[in-house]
């Protein structure tokens, strides 16, 4: 009877890794489907948190002129004293 168990061992050794390699091989062709299904949405997600980025650091540039401006007029009237 022990006999009997191992011949059945390779067999389902050979039988699980050709499964498995089978899997893989739809695996990646999903995969590459899913990629190129998310990449748009994904590229159009970035160019948005690039608009939201360039509209935050024009609005920061104005706050550095504001700061600056009233820095400058604090001082003028500082030295008019």
């Amino acid at each position: 009877m022990s006999t009997l168990n191992w011949k059945w061992i390779p067999i389902f050794a050979f039988v699980l890794c050709s499964a498995c390699g089978k899997q893989t091989k739809r695996s990646e062709a999903s995969v590459n489907a899913s990629v190129s299904a998310i990449e748009e949405p994904a590229f159009k997600i970035a160019e948005e948190q690039r608009k939201a980025l360039g509209q935050a650091k024009q609005v920061e540039q104005n706050l550095q002129k504001a700061a600056d401006q009233q820095r400058r007029a604090i001082e003028t009237a500082a030295s008019g004293n």
